[in-house]
């Protein structure tokens, strides 16, 4: 068996680790096989520098079971949910992967429902009016679907779902529930998983190193790590 996970690991903490575990279960289970990551290089989704290069971001994902790390190129890493999607998968697809496994605030059951609505209804004209009035997609999604608005897991696994449905049937989707600080918080609280937002915005915090593994705190700690402040 082979999982795919796609990740940005930017920094690799242990929520990731938490993830990567599920996978090692899951092959437990079925036999063995490996985990394969696509992750953004160097600069991430939101078009951030990531924190840490992707070498040593590689190298912590491996250290905790990942069996290949793939980059995902920067014009892929970048992008939208959408086109961020279907870029890593098809990548993971041409891996030949049996499963997709990810975290998300809420369950997979309303991705269909989502889907149906998305397809069935004239959602595009929707999307583009409220583009223009300066929504962004998360609070878009939300709009339309009746969602939470600070769900952004959910919101890109959504994303996968879409893609796997219509280009990669024969790849199982297997969702973790997300545990800890929600995504994108900035301030230090005592969950059992930080948000990698939180760790990059207190980075100078020796308390953030419970969420670490040494060799990521190291790195973090002892790098000339990039920040928007730098820019």
């Amino acid at each position: 068996m082979r999982i795919g996970v796609i990740s940005e690991f930017n920094p690799f903490h242990n929520g990731h680790k938490y993830l990567i575990d599920k996978a090692k279960e899951i092959l437990l289970q079925n036999g063995g096989g490996e985990i394969i990551s696509v992750m953004s290089e160097f600069f991430t989704q939101r078009g951030e520098a990531a924190i840490i290069d992707g070498y040593k971001r590689a190298e912590c994902a491996v250290e905790s079971g990942v069996d290949l790390v793939i980059a995902l190129p920067y014009r892929a890493s970048v992008c939208g949910s959408d086109d961020f999607s279907e870029n890593a998968i098809s990548i993971l697809d041409k891996c030949k992967i049996d499963m997709l496994i990810f975290g998300s605030e809420l369950d997979s059951d309303i991705f269909a429902d989502i889907y149906k609505k998305e397809y069935s209804e004239n959602i595009k004209e929707k999307v583009i009016s409220l583009t223009k009035k300066g929504y962004s997609y998360p609070k878009i999604m939300a709009e339309l679907f009746d969602l939470p608005k600070d769900i952004p897991n959910f919101i890109l696994g959504y994303s996968y779902y879409k893609y796997i449905k219509k280009n990669a049937p024969h790849i199982k989707i297997k969702v973790v529930k997300r545990e800890g600080q929600i995504l994108n918080k900035k301030e230090m609280t005592d969950e059992k998983f930080l948000s990698a937002t939180a760790i990059r915005k207190n980075v100078n915090n020796k308390n953030i190193k419970k969420y670490l593994s040494n060799k990521m705190y190291d790195y973090l700690i002892n790098s000339n790590n990039i920040s928007e402040e730098i820019f």
